[in-house]
Formats: structure tokens, sequence, C-alpha cells
């Protein structure tokens, strides 16, 4: 038997498959593929980081308010405090308070600046990936 010499026209995969195999890396742009589109990951992940950061900022509220009332409360310990004040309220005690005295406004104060820093930074990172993941795939040809 002969070695095969091997042919420049496009492959199929097999007779029940008439697709084509992909072109070369050297005949192939650098760009995304068709069904993968950086503008779409982007978006998407721009909304869906300003959506997560808007779900979560309640919790973040909460959270910042505990931490700040535990600073609060141990810089003023040497004071003659009662013990209803010096004792640190809980989360959920909190929430309560924050709602009679706010309202549901009173948990997404500052919301905007919060959703816009993680939907830019969701934004950049997938754009990043998914160029870097295309321009790996049309090296590499694959």
């Amino acid at each position: 038997r002969f070695p095969r010499i091997p042919d420049s026209s496009p492959k199929v995969r097999n007779s029940d498959s008439p697709t084509p195999l992909p072109p070369s890396p050297s005949k192939r742009a650098i760009m995304p593929p068709q069904n993968s589109s950086i503008v779409g990951e982007v978006v998407s992940a721009s909304i869906g980081g300003a959506f997560s950061a808007s779900a979560l900022y309640p919790l973040e509220v909460i959270k910042t308010k505990l931490q700040a009332e535990g600073n609060s409360t141990s810089k003023e310990n040497n004071n003659a405090l009662d013990e209803e004040e010096e004792t640190s309220k809980g989360a959920i005690s909190l929430a309560k308070s924050m709602y009679q005295e706010g309202g549901i406004g009173a948990f997404y104060g500052g919301i905007v600046t919060s959703a816009f820093q993680s939907a830019t930074e969701k934004a950049l990172y997938f754009f990043a990936y998914t160029f870097l993941k295309n321009g790996y795939g049309t090296l590499t040809g694959g």
C-alpha cells in the first residue's frame, strides 16, 4: 500500500454528515465565530451584572450598616451607655427598623453607582474573555 497524499479540497466528516470541516487557521480571519458575538456577550454580561448588583444591594447595605454600627459601638465602650444601646442589632432587626424608617428606598440608596460599577466590570471581563478566547481559537485552529 502507498501512503495517501492529502487533498487540499474541503473534507466532509462522513457520508451521513455533508458539513465541511472548518477552514485552516491561515484562511480564517481574526474575528469571533458567527454564532458568538462579542457585542452580544458584553451586553448580556452588563445587564446581568446590573441585575445581580440590584438584587444583592439590600444585603450589602445591611452588612455595611452592621459593620459601621460595630465600629461605633466599640469606640464608645468607654462611655456609660445603657444596655439597650450597647448591644448590636442583628441583621433582621436592623432591616425591620430600616424599613420602618425609610421604606423600601432605605435599602436602595446609592444603587445606581453600584449597578453601573458591576455592569461595567462584567462587560469588560466578558469582552476580554471572548476576545482572547476567539483569538486563541484562531491561532490554534480550534
